[in-house]
């Protein structure tokens, strides 16, 4: 068994917000930034299956994750990596509090302890499950798994480098009942805001519209899309189109067709031809 005296700053380790109560944290990262892999299927908003607790999960930098955790109304942040210990995927979380949510008399000594979930993903589900922290300490006791470490509270905490947690974890998560009952998150789609539509006023530019009455065989179209052709040229482009082919400019004994073109010269309507 290999126990370190508690030292002053861990004994606020979750003073920063971290919501799992009687978990194992460890001082020092598990997942460092050199081993971290970036799942995309992990970005999203997710609701615990049996509960109440809410997740927002965003890319961060570095190939990392931000996520804003809601319990009992209570919302923290977090910053977490993913990655691989032994045959585990492993989200490795730790909190990051604003400015204003730490006393300033702490501010400058708290930890950011470390929480270690074993992952499974899926495109519609998140499973994760934490390590049992009475089969740790007893494992740590016994001497089957030796690594520095202190109790605060209810909470475990690992004092070793990244390196030594890495190497004695690996081992030790392999073994069969070291993780808790896991939970399923679920994703869903966010609410989205009511947003008062723009509201537009229009009005018939008559002038305009004498353009589209010059050539009496065109006697009107739908589906009518332009393009600018540039130097004061306007291509437009119609769908259905009734052509009198006697010049009158009535639909009276006028044939339909599928499409027709026209281009106009003069980039205002009220004088181009």
């Amino acid at each position: 068994m290999v126990r370190m005296p508690t030292l002053p700053k861990l004994s606020a380790v979750l003073g920063l917000g971290l919501v799992v109560a009687g978990c194992v944290l460890t001082v020092d990262p598990v997942i460092p930034e050199s081993e971290a892999t970036f799942d995309p299927r992990l970005v999203g908003t997710w609701e615990e299956q049996c509960g109440s607790d809410s997740a927002v999960i965003t890319q961060a930098a570095k190939g990392g994750y931000a996520i804003r955790y809601t319990s009992d109304r209570k919302t923290t942040a977090f910053e977490a990596r993913l990655g691989r210990l032994g045959d585990r995927l492993i989200l490795d979380a730790s909190a990051t509090p604003d400015k204003g949510e730490l006393p300033e008399l702490y501010s400058g000594v708290l930890i950011a302890g470390h929480a270690i979930f074993s992952v499974d993903v899926t495109p519609d589900d998140i499973r994760t499950s934490p390590l049992d922290p009475d089969a740790m300490l007893t494992a740590l006791r016994a001497g089957d798994l030796r690594l520095p470490y202190s109790e605060v509270g209810e909470r475990l905490v690992l004092q070793a480098d990244t390196t030594q947690l890495r190497a004695a974890l690996a081992a030790y998560m392999a073994r069969p009942g070291v993780f808790l009952e896991s939970s399923t998150w679920r994703r869903t789609t966010p609410q989205l805001e009511e947003v008062e539509p723009p509201c537009f006023e229009a009005a018939a530019w008559r002038e305009a519209d004498q353009i589209f009455h010059r050539d009496l065989h065109w006697a009107g179209s739908d589906v009518a899309s332009s393009v600018d052709l540039g130097r004061g040229r306007i291509l437009w482009l119609f769908g259905d189109t009734w052509i009198d082919p006697t010049g009158k400019g009535t639909r009276a004994g006028a044939t339909m067709i599928s499409n027709s073109v026209a281009i106009q010269t003069g980039a205002n309507p009220t004088q181009a031809r």
